[in-house]
């Protein structure tokens, strides 16, 4: 509304007001060193709660799942010297936030119709292409196994996708299951430890499995894919990841580098975009194009076959905790942890503009029935390059 612009607008006026006043100060006050700073407006989703989307200058939001009194990334401050203000440093570039004003919360009726509506889509999908109820392959249920993640408390099973809320969600479930009694005493490695969770793949009998699967709810989680595959490869080649560096870094670099210094090659650090797209899409490892962080949701969780009583999108991922956790009996036990879900949406064309365009329609069609069965619409190769 206009009224929200311009209460954004004040706020990030008075923001600048601030960084301006800090100067004239410290000049009065005879300090040597002055700001160098360029504010450099951002066209992207928020990475701090995943569920709303703003573009600068015009301060946009396309949706109304803000909690009262979040911040978002309005700009950053390049160069930003030692006067910065409501900011977080970072090592090459400061982002500035504002604080915004309470959004409308979604009424319970809304959001049970969202889950009832996108519980009907994926099955409609699923019924269109044949694929509705068949039956799956040992190898596609120990899959599914591997990955639901059961609480016999609130009779739960949730399917995680890595690269899709998972930490919260893992650490959610941790609480719910007495390992902790809140999600901040959970680290991230311990959010992923298995020995920490139970899961259907423990279960021997299969009584005890089929018993959960035909009566407990499930839970789905799922991400715009184009984007999952960006974080992935950040989060194990940039971040980077030691394990996965070692294990696939080496074999990327010396299938797709050429002139590659003997140190990358002995490391496999330093694995650019290029490299691990082609390496993905062309299927040179199938250990690697299969890897869970970046695997097609429907193989890892197989919505067709298992019908899911909520699926939830990164991009609602707090309205749609808030609501399933009511639904189980577990509303005010614990809060949904508000993790850095990056969409990456400013970076998007960044990344998959330094790709040729086969790259990206075969990586397009690895993902094609993620589009299909959640709802977003098939990129088309010119959508991600210009």
């Amino acid at each position: 509304s206009l009224m929200r612009l311009w209460v954004v607008g004040l706020q990030v006026a008075s923001a600048l007001s601030v960084i301006v006043l800090t100067v004239v100060l410290s000049h009065i006050a005879g300090r040597k060193q002055t700001p160098s700073f360029v504010l450099r407006p951002i066209t992207s989703r928020t990475v701090d709660n995943g569920s709303s989307v703003f573009s600068t200058p015009e301060v946009s939001a396309s949706r109304s799942s803000r909690r009262e009194g979040s911040s978002v990334t309005i700009a950053r401050l390049d160069n930003p010297g030692p006067y910065t203000f409501g900011s977080q440093k970072a090592s090459t570039s400061t982002t500035l936030r504002v604080t915004l004003p309470p959004a409308a919360a979604q009424s319970p009726v809304s959001l049970k119709q969202r889950f009832k509506e996108r519980r009907s889509h994926v099955r409609s999908v699923c019924q269109k292409m044949g694929l509705w109820k068949k039956p799956l392959t040992f190898t596609q249920k120990r899959i599914v196994y591997y990955n639901m993640i059961v609480d016999d408390k609130h009779k739960l099973l949730y399917c995680y996708l890595p690269k899709a809320a998972c930490t919260s969600w893992k650490k959610v479930v941790q609480v719910l299951t007495g390992k902790a009694t809140s999600t901040d005493q959970i680290s991230g490695s311990a959010a992923h430890s298995r020995s920490r969770l139970k899961f259907l793949q423990q279960f021997k009998n299969p009584v005890d499995v089929s018993k959960r699967l035909a009566n407990y709810r499930k839970l789905m989680v799922y991400r715009e894919p184009m984007m999952r595959f960006i974080s992935a490869y950040i989060s194990k080649f940039v971040a980077p990841d030691r394990y996965f560096v070692r294990k696939f870094g080496p074999r990327i670099i010396a299938k797709y580098r050429k002139n590659a210094k003997k140190e990358s090659l002995l490391t496999g650090k330093g694995v650019r975009f290029e490299e691990f797209a082609r390496f993905v899409a062309d299927g040179v490892d199938k250990a690697l194009l299969f890897d869970g962080h970046w695997k097609p949701a429907v193989s890892q969780c197989q919505p067709c076959f298992y019908d899911y009583d909520w699926y939830s999108s990164t991009d609602t991922a707090d309205e749609d905790a808030s609501a399933i956790l009511q639904s189980i009996g577990a509303n005010g036990t614990v809060a949904f942890p508000h993790e850095n879900v990056r969409s990456h949406s400013s970076d998007v064309r960044d990344y998959y503009s330094k790709l040729p365009q086969s790259v990206i329609q075969k990586l397009i069609d690895i993902y094609r029935m993620d589009f299909a069965l959640f709802g977003y619409r098939k990129p088309r190769v010119n959508d991600l390059v210009y």
